[in-house]
């Protein structure tokens, strides 16, 4: 059989992708959400909206947390801030951005990167300031925009718990395509976790990027600020008009 005539993948061009820098990933600005790359500066006001026992839920499901103490908070971001794998961003409220470190949200992060593959990894942990949100909504766009356009990825994948039901219809409301559940990949906390996995791909992204971006139009927001549509229906929308 002539090797030639067997099928095969997309020729690939384009050069890696980039790490996020400094330089190349210090601050993304919406018109709701910034993101910045986290700071020691920031811990205080992450511990205010993730530390404490009222806060444990948002780690159920989670490797990291919860944290008791603003020790153990500090520890595990100075941790990861070190890491030469994980980019961890603060979202902030984009009309603070230059106020004090008090007004964090949440935060964002991107890891596993492959650049020669040009995929890497989002994740994401939202405090119940920020969570459903329109603002939650930007802060994942603004993220997703940096790494295909900004970085050159082509592949970012959304992974979770299986059990986290609430993170798994994040990943699907805003396009990601569901594509498997990997059994006892790891062992968290004690228990073992199925993870699901997630992913948007290069020539998903732009369908994806204007069903996001034509949601969080102003027309779609009455005076209150409410939604007029979903962003299911306004994304089914726009990819209808792409396969017109």
């Amino acid at each position: 059989m002539n090797p030639a005539s067997l099928p095969e993948g997309p020729l690939i061009t384009s050069p890696p992708a980039l790490l996020p820098t400094r330089s190349t990933s210090f601050s993304v600005i919406g018109r709701h959400i910034t993101l910045t790359l986290l700071t020691p500066s920031h811990i205080p006001a992450l511990y205010a909206i993730f530390g404490g026992t009222q806060n444990a839920h948002i780690f159920k499901y989670l490797p990291i947390g919860p944290y008791i103490s603003p020790e153990n908070l500090g520890t595990e971001i100075s941790s990861l801030l070190e890491s030469a794998n994980d980019w961890i961003f603060a979202v902030i409220p984009t009309f603070r951005q230059e106020a004090s470190k008090e007004e964090v949200l949440g935060i964002l992060s991107l890891s596993r990167p492959l650049p020669a593959h040009h995929t890497i990894d989002l994740g994401a942990i939202f405090s119940s300031l920020l969570q459903h949100t329109t603002g939650a909504t930007e802060a994942v766009y603004l993220l997703l925009r940096h790494c295909f356009v900004d970085l050159g990825y082509q592949r970012v994948e959304w992974r979770c718990n299986d059990r986290n039901e609430a993170s798994k219809r994040a990943a699907v409301r805003l396009g990601f395509k569901w594509e498997g559940c990997l059994r006892r990949e790891k062992v968290y906390k004690g228990r073992g976790r199925d993870t699901t996995v997630f992913a948007v791909v290069g020539d998903e992204w732009e369908g994806m990027r204007g069903g996001i971006e034509r949601w969080l139009e102003e027309e779609n927001y009455d005076e209150w600020g409410r939604q007029r549509r979903r962003l299911e229906v306004v994304s089914g929308e726009v990819m209808r008009e792409k396969k017109a």
